[in-house]
Formats: structure tokens, C-alpha cells, sequence
């Protein structure tokens, strides 16, 4: 796997949102979807359950040959959006 970077937008993100390092790092490692914008940067989507619901882990990041940046995560209920 590439080097990760995470941006202070995305560290400030994870932090509002209570989501950890390792679930960042398991949705790149193990995407239900990934895709690119039209602005190259690349969606990496993972399909979670929690609190009894099932959500989506959104993480956007740019990519170059040695490492991820990762520019903002979020979770959503929104299942069809993202992985349909």
C-alpha cells in the first residue's frame, strides 16, 4: 500500500466525525467502489454497519505514484449514491 498523508481538513473531518485512522485505511485497502471525479482526484467508497445501520465511508484523496493524499472523509446513509 502507498504512503497515506491525511490533510488538516481531513484530520479535523475524522475528528468531528469520530471516525478512526484504521477504518480510513481499510476503506482504501478494501474499497466496495472506487471511482474518479472529474477533478482526477479518486472516491474511495466502503460499505459499514453501525449502531444497527448501514452507512458509507466516503474518502477523497489525490493520488500520485508514491502515496494517498487524503483530502476529506465523511459517512453517509445516502447507500445508493454512493455504491449503485
Amino acid at each position: 500500500m502507498k504512503r497515506v498523508r491525511f490533510s488538516e481538513h481531513a484530520l479535523f473531518q475524522m475528528r468531528e466525525r469520530e471516525l478512526g485512522r484504521g477504518l480510513i485505511l481499510n476503506t482504501l485497502a478494501h474499497p466496495d467502489k472506487r471511482y474518479r471525479q472529474s477533478s482526477g482526484r479518486l472516491v474511495t467508497v466502503k460499505h459499514i454497519f453501525k449502531n444497527k445501520k448501514t452507512y458509507c465511508v466516503v474518502v477523497v484523496s489525490e493520488e500520485t505514484p508514491i502515496a494517498s493524499k487524503i483530502i476529506t472523509v465523511f459517512v453517509t446513509s445516502k447507500i445508493r449514491k454512493y455504491l449503485l
